[in-house]
């Protein structure tokens, strides 16, 4: 799942596996201030869900 600051400290929303890849999926709720959110966007163009 790659290397993130204070894995053990989400809490898991969904969380799959298939074992015949074998490939983990995870789904977390995250804020914009959390510090792997602020790294990742620091790395990618990922847009943010703004309200209307």
């Amino acid at each position: 799942m790659g290397i993130l600051k204070n894995w053990e400290n989400y809490k898991e929303d969904e969380v799959s596996y298939n074992p015949e890849v074998p490939i983990y999926s995870a789904k977390y709720q995250l804020k914009k201030s959390d510090y792997n959110v602020e790294q990742l966007r620091k790395r990618y163009n990922i847009p943010t869900k703004k309200s209307a």
